[in-house]
């Protein structure tokens, strides 16, 4: 049996790599294109960086803002902590963005928050507590309770005429 070279080892690290890239990038259901975009980078180049060249430093910081795990990527272990690991200042300011696993209204709502002064926050995060604590009527959830806004469906009874 042929003992294997440092090369070959490293080699195989590297392939091991490029492959949980790939995987990375089909986990959070995003084209070649779109990683290009992140990275600042060509679709083609993206490509090589699946296949056999490791991406630059640059473009790995752009691929974690985007919810890449690049622990996971470079080590093979996933990152426990892969929310926490999007930390990183957004070009509007924020300290903290959203995983794109997010939906979109959950994301502007968090932005519209972050506009918010101390008190409104408060308040908002008080309408919440209240929502949350409410029947499932006045919260909105069903299909009649989506069409009339939680209210009773029924109509009100008109008012006799004054004679």
């Amino acid at each position: 049996m042929g003992t294997r070279t440092q090369d070959s080892v490293s080699e195989d690290l590297a392939s091991e790599c490029f492959a949980r890239l790939l995987e990375e990038r089909s986990r959070l259901d995003l084209t070649q294109q779109q990683v290009a975009e992140f990275a600042g980078r060509s679709a083609k180049t993206v490509g090589r960086w699946e296949q056999y060249i490791p991406a630059p430093l640059d473009a790995i910081a752009a691929l974690v803002r985007q919810g890449f795990d690049v622990q996971y990527i470079c080590s093979g272990v996933r990152s426990a902590n892969l929310r926490d690991v999007r930390s990183w200042v957004h070009e509007d300011g924020a300290l903290y963005r959203v995983p794109p696993a997010s939906t979109p209204d959950e994301i502007e709502m968090l932005d519209s928050y972050r506009k918010l002064d101390t008190n409104q926050r408060a308040q908002a995060r008080a309408v919440l507590a209240a929502l949350q604590q409410a029947p499932a009527a006045v919260r909105g959830k069903g299909a009649a309770a989506k069409k009339t806004g939680g209210k009773s469906a029924a109509k009100p009874k008109p008012r006799p005429k004054k004679t």
